[in-house]
């Protein structure tokens, strides 16, 4: 089963993005406060970097990976509503890319899954 090494190799790479990004809002650097004061969304920096951190988590554990591609998918489609909202049409590339490697990734991990 080649494809799916490489779905498992991309879920991968997905939660090492979510998880060096909770990381970054963790520590809070001033570009993160000011996007998020931007967004109005401050208040729930914490709250967004724990949900980063346990989606992370949840894709590279196998038992609980079809749950965190799940909640990884809403995440970024919430990614993608917010720099929506906010005008940021360049800052869009970024979660459509990561969401479309997830998707890749669910296709090549999970076939049946979605053949049902």
């Amino acid at each position: 089963m080649e494809t799916e090494k490489i779905g498992k190799i991309l879920f991968w790479l997905v939660a090492i993005i979510m998880i060096f990004s909770a990381i970054i809002k963790f520590i809070q650097p001033q570009q993160i406060i000011d996007e998020f004061t931007n967004w109005n969304l401050l208040d729930y920096l914490f709250i967004i970097a724990f949900m980063e951190l346990i989606v992370g988590v949840l894709l590279i554990i196998p038992a609980t990976s079809k749950v965190g591609a799940f909640l990884t998918s809403a995440y970024f489609g919430g990614a993608i509503a917010t720099h929506l909202t906010a005008g940021e049409t360049p800052q869009l590339l970024l979660p459509i890319s990561v969401l479309a490697v997830l998707i890749i990734g669910i296709l090549l991990k999970y076939p049946k899954m979605l053949l049902k």
